[in-house]
């Protein structure tokens, strides 16, 4: 935190002082004491198993500017050294809100907030190459999405960032909205919507008011950059009150989402496309295409500026998450060249499409973070492209909170794996079954199926079963823990060779 004294943070979160209340804040805001460095503010959250109270006296000891406390014990405010104070609060977790809340009035960065169904976490990665091309980012870390994460994201913003790009996650209607009185964000970037949170919400326009909130937060002086492929998403710009930028990987593809969305065809908007998308196999991909007034009727446009990027991530929806970056990066004053240039140094966070070649000849992608209808339909499309003519061995678990059509969207998975030609299909868990059942109605043999109950299970069984110029895939919800079973092949596959 920026200029921050003991007194200031009280005021803004309404508690008061113990201690020096002109003590500096020289760092940043933790909930855990293990990563307390001199300096930071330790939020002594309560949790459903610890109470980040019990550790106040650790948290001082290692040098904590301050403790944001509910209460207080003659133990810390003894302890206290010069320099230290105690905050106390009503209300831990709001005490956190409002404290980031004003900290983002005393920041005159620009604020990119990312949210979607699929692809949030990749977006904001490939976006963070692309304006620190040029700029100092701060981006939120793993997944510092929710109404923790994004407060302790945008507090850790130090006087040499110029940008700040936070991931924004929900699980019901008004979370999206909340965190953007938090953040204030000046771009929004919404990469798709699907059926994510089904559980919860009930169904997909449900879905699309919850995420569109982060479009009907943004000011008139903000800007909008969305995927004009999914019909969903344009339909949520059209009560935009700020200006939109409309992406697309085929002027095709883009004008049948803006058209499907119920955009105007005759009306021109504002709009990112690709003009070719040349797949490069594991490299990636190759993209040249255009910023510039797009007409939907005409399915064509007026090119402003034209880019070219080598994109080392395979798959079309990165290409996709690209374009959106590389218009997000231009909204806040980025050059789109040097951007495009930013795009090429892109590396995605951890278990996110971790490629990995073996000497046996064995390709491991391990893609086990998080799962949903869309992302694995786009895993298994990019997975069975680099494939080829090898065999794909696809690990496939449950996907969680789809609601009652749980079992069809797993069955639906299935299917497109056999229709995709998967050469052995692995599946785990209760809906993971589901998959198996879908590939079987869709002609994939049982002979060509392995079906297990839980990450351990299946862990212990693959690695015998792994042939020579395999490609593996493993994707589930992240709940499955699949990396277990990517650990087991790559201990396996590390000490095999040709």
């Amino acid at each position: 935190m920026i200029g921050v004294d003991l007194s200031r943070l009280a005021e803004w979160m309404q508690g008061r002082v113990e201690g020096d209340g002109t003590a500096r804040i020289s760092g940043t805001a933790v909930v855990d004491s293990r990563k307390v460095a001199p300096g930071d503010v330790f939020f002594a959250l309560p949790g459903e198993k610890v109470d980040g109270h019990d550790f106040v006296p650790a948290a001082l000891a290692a040098g904590a500017a301050c403790a944001v406390v509910r209460r207080i014990d003659d133990g810390w405010t003894a302890a206290l050294r010069p320099g230290q104070g105690l905050i106390v609060v009503n209300d831990g977790l709001q005490a956190l809100q409002d404290c980031a809340r004003h900290y983002r009035t005393q920041l005159a960065i620009p604020v990119i907030a990312v949210t979607g169904s699929t692809g949030k976490t990749s977006t904001k990665d490939l976006l963070a190459a692309a304006v620190g091309a040029q700029r100092d980012v701060m981006k939120s870390p793993g997944n510092f999405n929710n109404e923790i994460g994004l407060p302790l994201t945008l507090l850790g913003v130090q006087e040499q960032h110029q940008a700040l790009i936070v991931e924004m996650g929900m699980r019901g209607k008004g979370q999206i909205a909340a965190l953007c009185r938090i953040a204030r964000p000046d771009v929004g970037l919404l990469t798709n919507i699907g059926p994510v949170h089904m559980e919860l919400l009930g169904s997909m326009e449900a879905i699309a008011r919850a995420k569109g909130e982060l479009l009907q937060s943004l000011s008139d002086k903000g800007k909008a950059v969305v995927n004009g492929e999914d019909r969903q998403v344009v339909a949520e710009t059209l009560s935009s009150r700020c200006p939109v930028v409309y992406a697309g990987t085929s002027p095709e593809a883009l004008a049948h989402g803006l058209i499907a969305g119920g955009l105007n065809p005759a009306a021109p908007v504002q709009a990112i496309w690709a003009t070719e998308v040349e797949p490069l196999g594991e490299q990636g991909s190759r993209v040249a295409g255009a910023l510039g007034v797009f007409i939907p009727e005409q399915a064509a446009g007026y090119e402003e500026s034209t880019f070219e990027f080598l994109l080392p991530l395979p798959g079309r929806h990165q290409v996709s998450n690209a374009l959106l970056a590389l218009a997000a990066a231009k909204a806040v004053g980025v050059d789109p060249a040097v951007a495009a240039g930013g795009l090429a140094q892109a590396r995605l966070s951890s278990l996110r499409w971790e490629t990995r070649r073996f000497d046996c000849a064995v390709t491991l992608i391990n893609d086990a973070y998080n799962a949903n209808p869309a992302a694995m339909s786009a895993a298994l499309t990019t997975a069975a492209e680099l494939a080829g003519p090898s065999r794909l061995v696809a690990v496939l678990g449950d996907m969680y909170e789809l609601g009652p059509e749980a079992a069809e969207y797993h069955r639906q998975v299935g299917r497109q794996a056999a229709e995709l030609g998967v050469g052995l299909l692995v599946s785990v868990g209760t809906l993971g079954a589901c998959i198996a059942d879908g590939a079987i109605e869709a002609g994939l043999t049982p002979e060509r199926i392995r079906r297990f109950a839980d990450a351990e299970t299946a862990a212990a069984a693959l690695p015998g079963q792994v042939e020579k110029d395999d490609v593996i895939l493993i994707k589930a919800s992240r709940g499955m823990r699949l990396e277990r079973v990517a650990h087991a092949l790559a201990d396996t596959l590390a000490n095999r060779r040709r």
